[in-house]
């Protein structure tokens, strides 16, 4: 889902969103006992220009 459908659905701000799904993922990575790429938001992992 987009995170301005998540956002009406819940009744936050698109960015809370965000800062909501990178603390699960945090959360995920740490018991999971693994690195977090991140592929959203600030500091975003670029995509390749191939």
């Amino acid at each position: 889902m987009k995170h301005e459908d998540i956002a009406h659905r819940f009744g936050i701000s698109p960015r809370m969103v965000e800062k909501e799904l990178l603390f699960a993922l945090q959360h995920c990575s740490q018991r999971l006992n693994r690195k977090v790429i991140r592929r959203f938001g600030p500091g975003a992992r670029k995509p390749s220009k191939d």
